[in-house]
This record gives C-alpha cells, sequence and structure tokens, in this order.
C-alpha cells in the first residue's frame, strides 16, 4: 500500500508537467528529505481508502501507474465518487466542478480542523477562480479531467504556505519546501 502513494505522488509529476507553463527544473531538485506534512500538519483532504478504491477502477481499465494520465484519472475518479462534478455522468470527460458540491467537501475535510478552517473560505475562491479562468473544453488529457487534481493541489499549495503556528512543524528542511514554493513550484512536487 505505501508503494501506491510513492507511485501517486512520483506520477503526479508526470501528470501534471504537461499542463503547467514551463517548470523550472530545479522545482524536482531537493536537498531535503522531508515532505509538506513534515512540516505542517495540513488536513487529508481524500481518504486514502478512496484512492485505493479508485486506484483499482483506473488500473482495472488498463491504465497503470507508468502512465502519465495516472494520478489525474484518480483524482477525476474521486471527484465522481464524491459526486463533486455538476454532471456525474461517468462516461463525459467535459464536466465541470459543482461549486457548492467541492465547497461543502472542503468544510468536512480542511474546515473540520480549527487551525485551518478560518482560511479556507478565501483560499477556496482563490483556488476555485484560477480553475474558472480556464475554459471547460480545455480537456487536458484524452481520458480524465485535470481538475479535481488542480483544486486539490491548490488548496494544499495555500494550506502549506499559509500554515497556522499551531500546525506548524517546521524544523530543518521545511525553509526549502517554503522556498520552493515562494519561487512557484507546484505543491505536488514537496508533498
Amino acid at each position: 500500500m505505501q508503494s501506491r502513494w510513492f507511485i501517486l505522488i512520483a506520477f503526479l509529476v508526470s501528470s501534471t508537467v504537461a499542463h503547467t507553463p514551463k517548470l523550472d527544473p530545479s522545482c524536482s531538485q531537493l536537498s531535503t528529505t522531508k515532505r509538506a506534512r513534515d512540516c505542517c500538519s495540513i488536513p487529508v483532504i481524500i481518504k486514502k481508502s478512496l484512492i485505493d478504491t479508485c486506484a483499482t477502477q483506473i488500473e482495472s481499465k488498463g491504465l497503470n501507474s507508468t502512465n502519465p494520465e495516472y494520478v489525474q484519472c484518480i483524482a477525476d475518479c474521486c471527484a465522481r465518487e464524491l459526486k463533486l462534478y455538476s454532471n456525474n455522468n461517468k462516461n463525459s470527460t467535459i464536466v465541470s466542478l459543482n461549486k457548492a458540491a467541492v465547497k461543502s467537501f472542503m468544510v468536512e475535510t480542511v474546515g473540520a480542523d480549527p487551525n485551518f478552517a478560518p482560511m479556507l473560505d478565501e483560499l477556496f475562491d482563490d483556488c476555485y477562480n484560477q480553475l474558472r479562468r480556464v475554459p471547460l473544453n480545455h480537456q487536458r488529457t484524452a481520458s480524465c479531467n485535470y481538475r479535481p487534481q488542480f483544486m486539490k493541489n491548490c488548496i494544499e499549495r495555500g494550506l502549506f504556505k499559509d500554515c497556522p503556528s499551531a500546525s506548524s512543524i517546521n524544523g530543518t528542511g521545511c525553509d526549502e519546501l517554503n522556498e520552493k514554493l515562494f519561487k512557484g513550484c507546484p505543491f505536488y512536487m514537496i508533498e
């Protein structure tokens, strides 16, 4: 099971790099072994059990962890299972996230942590507005919707960057992770 998490993180890079304007190669070069949750106790957004269920579904369709779409498809599957789309038709790839449903889900997960709840409204609105600027029909892969992974990455990045002192662990290596985000590296590079 632990290897599945490693695979998810490793292949998230390949699934998203193609959809990002030129990514600075130094984003993937870390001298620390620390990762984001070693520095800030960010709430878990998607439960591991749902990720595992979706990974099994994705793999049963012939998409494995060597495919760059793997992580994006797992996030897409999770959004469908959580009914976060306006149109939950499993055969449709051009769908829009339901703002109210996604917000409600974020309130249940991130908002349940009293240290992060106060920052959620503004962070959610900022991430959702960033997502809205991408045309709805701008499908980035042939088989999966990128929007759930975009929102998850944006929310986690914001939580980490503005980590409340009560949730901050800090220590050696955490400054390097903060520097990567400040430099514009995506959150998944330090996850």
